[in-house]
């Protein structure tokens, strides 16, 4: 007789047959699925006849337990047991005789995997290990957990609902009815008891008060807590505290009383769906938190109230530093200073413990703080980065006290943050050395170059790359992207120093796609498309294809606007491509290495295999020529089935809820950019619908997503920004009544989005600058119309009913408004409790914004408001941590100064008393020689009239009436707020 064997059902059948093995009585334990990778049991012994059939059944034994996708299933035929019900084989049914039932030898197991059996004939300890084996596959596949979230997630949850949000409240019946004396569960059910009373409860509200328990077992649980020092009315004061209904006015009740709040009322103020809008309180509630909780004596035991542990205060500037990089990235210093402050004092709270798990948990914390400091902002990432910078280093300054080292996270951290930053004056003459040819290696100008070290051509980022590798951490694929971006490393060749904002690193399985990030990396560090194609078909290692990623970084050079040769911008200061040098190649050889068009290498992507997908699909909408490009995209991509759905006009509810929160935030914002950014001009004479324009279909496609929508996303205002910015720019919309009445129309859908934008998540710097744009743009078109190329003055304004006059009233109104708020300075924190507090602005304003806020007011000729910006702009001066990056002559923003200041003297020869003027020259002169001022420069006589002067001064004729009625309304406002500073101190006496 013959014995046929099979390894397992993942091994290969050997030749060799073994002797039957005696059935082992002893039962092995079953490994942790958890822990150990779950192997299927092994297949018996089976006795059987050498027939033909037989034979074939061992030879395709794994073929027939494990059958590939390309190869369909033989089937197969379960025997019947015999009567001891031990007995079960499998035999094929192409040809050959079944062995008999008496032929086969006693068998337990099953024949195959365990995980195609079916569960039914299975044994218990199998069910079991099935069990196991699939809750095992559950986790590795990221499945939802079946656990509910936390009571203090469920308390998140419903705050959100009751605000509006979309989110599942009734998931905190399940705690409401159990006898939890947990705090949040106290807390939900003191804020269910007040809304009761007050009677604005919602039906989803009324089904969980039946969960509430009554009086009876509400009183055991309370004098549980009374025990610990905690009464029913603390309970009802922090339900109070957070009923507030704006996020503003629930941190002014938490921080009116001294009494202390329990973590998790900390980090739902913070931390929950609603915006935050009045800096100067988020300001306050740090103050509050380190006075009442860092800076708090402790008691012998370590311990003082509610005692503010590591891994709390880790969720906690978790959600204090999103909110700053969502509304205030100048707050992230203040921030800086309060953790700083806290691991500080981390030894103090921590008495009981070791100084070896102390200096431990100091570690920790100092790196995972680094790291949450280097996240980038929402508005204006790259140029808010100054600010992560200052934040880092307070922190780098602490940690040198404490002696505390960097962990190569930390490091990555720091590094991410200085390849970000603005070239410093050393590293843009190390560009500006570079070789026209590649590789950029250094030249030497003159004498001092050649006596230059080769440790002086190294970037700031590149420098901490080679403290990382001191400090022993090897590089990897990652940490050469990031030297890549830095330019110049020792050892390898040089690149272009690149401003860019770099992705944290992949992590598990996704490692490999290190590879591409390094591999598109160099792409990105080139000067113009010549050299990034060269770099994109130069593999990293043998045999390895371009990923999404690195198309992705070959199409950006491709569509990047190209800089003409006298341009001051520097390689790798924007994302734009310079002129090539062709040398002394031939036509042939230039033919060779000229990269392909867009159009090329899309059809070489699709023919090798790769689909646009993620940053690539992203590149490729920003920059597609029409809509039905833009639709080829997404077919070609994995969100096909949004093709049906986006290239309509009209978006049905049904069609909205299941395929729009499926499509990604951000490729939905790039297919928001491509309609506004191929918004054609309609035909002559015809009739503009509602439908054809695809301005209007990107508003109402915006309000769908962020109606159907589950995340935060719903109150994001990046749509909103990129549809504000064509209008303000060079869009413009068409109205049925004539071309005349377009910017009429164009300024009311502006100022509409403009305040529902604004009333949604508050006043930021990129509002004012829109708002600032699209009002000089309005005041323009509405004075002047070209005429055969020519531009002539209109002969009347066009203002139908004062329709534009209330807009423009009402623009002017909101923008003088909003810059109060921009330059109104709050009280930061500075290094430690008791010192005098620092003077911090907490919105970014740039060389720009004041930039465009003079040239508007010149426009509408408001020369009062023009002197009240200047003196603000010199006292700027004194203020370290504004207008920063524009104190460098040769810097764009210095420049950006310069013009702005030729401008107000030019305008102010015509819009300011000559007795004014002459006093304010006199002390910008005196300013210039005792400050160093750069930003002052002499104007001729002559230079007080040019073509932006003469069309800004007629702008400012014809809306002269406007002006006048702004200052009626401000001379209201001011008589109001006296009268009401009047009734308050009246009040405050009584």
């Amino acid at each position: 007789m013959l014995r046929a064997r099979a390894s397992n059902v993942w091994g290969v059948p050997s030749g060799r047959l073994p002797p039957v093995r005696a059935r082992q009585k002893t039962r092995k334990r079953s490994p942790n699925p958890l822990t150990t990778t779950y192997n299927p049991p092994r297949v018996r012994w089976v006795r059987f006849d050498p027939t033909p059939s037989a034979l074939d059944l061992a030879a395709n034994f794994k073929r027939l337990t494990l059958p590939s996708a390309k190869q369909p299933k033989p089937k197969s035929k379960r025997i019947p047991n015999p009567p001891n019900n031990e007995a079960v084989a499998i035999v094929h049914e192409e040809g050959g005789q079944e062995p008999q039932a008496d032929s086969l030898e006693p068998y337990e197991s099953i024949t195959g995997d365990i995980q195609s059996a079916t569960v039914e004939g299975l044994k218990p300890r199998y069910r079991r290990r099935r069990a196991r084996y699939l809750r095992r596959r559950r986790q590795l596949q990221k499945a939802p957990s079946p656990h509910p979230p936390s009571p203090t997630r469920a308390l998140r949850d419903y705050l959100a609902a009751i605000n509006g949000f979309p989110r599942n409240p009734r998931v905190l019946s399940r705690y409401l009815s159990k006898t939890s004396d947990r705090l949040p569960v106290l807390t939900a059910t003191a804020l269910l008891k007040q809304r009761l009373a007050q009677g604005n409860m919602a039906p989803y509200e009324l089904e969980l008060m039946d969960h509430v328990v009554d009086d009876e077992k509400w009183a055991p649980r309370m004098r549980k807590r009374e025990i610990r020092g905690i009464s029913e009315d603390d309970i009802n004061h922090w339900a109070w505290i957070l009923s507030a209904e704006t996020a503003d006015l629930a941190i002014q009740r938490c921080i009116s009383d001294p009494r202390l709040k329990p973590p998790f009322v900390l980090c739902l103020l913070v931390g929950g769906e609603r915006t935050i809008k009045d800096p100067e309180g988020f300001c306050s509630f740090l103050r509050y938190i380190r006075k009442h909780y860092i800076a708090v004596p402790r008691e012998p035991d370590g311990l003082s109230g509610f005692d503010l542990t590591w891994n709390h205060f880790r969720r906690l500037l978790g959600h204090i530093v999103d909110q700053c990089l969502s509304s205030w990235p100048a707050l992230l210093p203040s921030v800086a200073r309060l953790a700083a402050s806290f691991i500080e004092g981390l030894p103090q709270q921590m008495m009981s413990s070791s100084a070896l798990h102390r200096h431990a948990t100091q570690f920790r914390a100092f790196n995972t703080c680094l790291q949450l400091l280097g996240s980038p902002a929402d508005v204006y990432p790259l140029k808010g980065m100054i600010n992560n910078w200052q934040a880092q280093k307070i922190l780098l300054d602490m940690a040198s006290r404490l002696q505390l080292s960097i962990t190569r996270e930390g490091y990555r951290s720091v590094r991410r943050v200085l390849v970000a930053l603005p070239k410093s004056t050393a590293e843009r003459d190390i560009t500006e050395r570079a070789a026209v040819t590649w590789p950029p290696f250094r030249q030497d100008f003159d004498g001092r170059d050649e006596q230059r070290r080769p440790e002086d051509s190294l970037s700031f980022a590149a420098k901490v790359g080679v403290l990382k590798r001191e400090a022993g951490y090897p590089d990897d694929h990652f940490d050469r992207t990031v030297d890549t971006l830095a330019g110049s490393v020792m050892g390898r060749a040089p690149t272009i120093q690149s401003r860019f904002l770099v992705p944290p690193p992949w992590q598990g399985k996704r490692a490999s796609q290190n590879i591409d990030m390094e591999w598109a990396a160099k792409v990105k560090t080139t000067r113009n498309a010549r050299e990034a194609w060269q770099m994109f078909s130069s593999t990293p290692l043998p045999g390895v294809k371009p990923s999404a990623e690195v198309y992705a970084a070959m199409f950006e050079k491709l569509f990047a606007v190209k800089e003409p040769l006298w341009s001051r911008i520097l390689p790798g200061e924007a994302n734009s491509t310079f002129p090539v040098y062709d040398r002394n190649l031939s036509a042939l050889e230039i033919a060779r290495i000229t990269p392909p068009t867009p159009e090329e290498l899309y059809r070489m992507m699709i023919f090798s295999g790769v689909k646009p997908t993620g940053e690539l699909l992203i590149v490729l909408l920003r920059h597609a020529s029409s809509k039905e490009v833009a639709l080829q995209y997404l077919a070609d991509s994995p969100y096909r089935d949004h093709v049906q759905l986006l290239q309509g006009t009209t978006f049905k509810s049904p069609d909205c809820v299941d395929l729009l929160p499926a499509l990604p935030v951000r490729v939905f914002y790039a297919w928001i950019f491509m309609l506004c950014n191929t918004q054609t001009k309609p035909r002559r004479r015809a009739r503009y619908h509602f439908a054809s324009n695809q301005v209007k279909e990107a508003m109402r496609l915006a309000t769908e997503y962020q109606l159907w929508a589950t995340g935060l996303e719903i109150i994001d205002k990046a749509p909103w920004y990129i549809i504000m910015e064509y209008l303000a720019g060079r869009g413009n919309l068409y109205s049925e009544e004539g071309a005349k009445y377009n910017t009429l129309v164009t300024l009311n859908l502006f100022m509409f989005h403009w305040q529902r934008t604004a009333d949604l998540k508050g006043i930021d710097s990129k509002l004012f600058e829109l708002l600032c744009v699209v009002l000089r743009k309005a005041l323009r078109l509405s004075t002047w119309q070209s005429t055969s190329g020519e531009i002539a003055l209109r002969v009347m304004p066009v203002d139908r009913n004062g329709r534009v006059t209330r807009l423009l009233l009402d623009g002017f109104l909101k923008l003088r408004a909003t810059f109060r708020i921009l330059t109104r300075p709050i009280q930061g924190l500075d290094e430690s409790e008791g010192a005098s507090e620092p003077i911090v602005y907490p919105y970014r304003i740039t060389s720009k914004h004041l930039g465009l806020y003079m040239r508007v007011l010149g426009t509408i000729g408001d020369g009062k408001e023009m002197v009240r910006l200047m003196r603000w702009i010199l006292e700027a001066w004194d203020c370290n941590y504004v207008l920063e990056d524009a104190r460098q002559p040769g810097e764009l923003a210095h420049d950006d100064m310069v013009r702005t200041f030729r401008y107000f003297s030019r305008m102010g020869m015509h819009l300011i008393e000559p007795t004014v003027m002459q006093d304010l020259e006199e002390e910008l002169a005196k300013f210039k020689w005792e400050k160093n001022c750069t930003w002052v420069s002499p104007i001729d006589q002559h230079d007080a009239h040019d073509d932006e002067v003469d069309l800004d001064l007629g702008a400012g004729d014809c809306w002269q009436h406007v002006k006048e009625m702004i200052y009626e309304r401000e001379g209201e406002d001011t008589q109001e707020r006296q009268l009401d500073e009047a009734k308050s101190g009246e009040l405050a006496e009584g």
